[in-house]
């Protein structure tokens, strides 16, 4: 049985992105990093119950050999639903590159869409 899912996601400067999820989206908090001082090779961050993991290039090449010629960032798309969405999408529009502006869905939600500064794309979403 499945208890958790952790996406882990190969970054070029963790604390670069661990800044990106603090200061610009303004919900995460840094659970844990390694080291916990210094540049990171490895960091969790949570917003309530949901967590995120960044690892960089070089220390996930050592682990998984086979990322060596994989580009970080713009493999994947984290779908977060929210509540709340337009006092979000109107704090963080100007920090940040907008991929689809605010708008309503033939899926019955309210969704933006942006990408962080690794270029993974962040669809930010709630039920309308």
């Amino acid at each position: 049985m499945i208890k958790k899912i952790t996406p882990n996601m190969m970054v070029d400067d963790v604390n670069k992105t661990v800044d990106f999820y603090k200061d610009i989206l303004c919900c995460f908090d840094l659970v844990v990093s390694e080291p916990e001082k210094g540049p990171f090779d490895w960091a969790m961050v949570s917003c309530e119950d949901n967590e995120l993991m960044f690892q960089s290039r070089e220390s996930l090449c050592e682990s998984i050999p086979l990322f060596k010629d994989i580009k970080s960032g713009g493999s994947m798309v984290v779908y977060i639903e929210m509540e709340d969405i337009e006092e979000c999408y109107n704090r963080i529009k100007d920090r940040v590159t907008i991929i689809k502006d605010l708008q309503r869905t033939e899926c019955g939600t309210v969704e933006f869409i942006i990408k962080d500064c690794n270029d993974y794309i962040l669809v930010f979403a709630e039920p309308d």
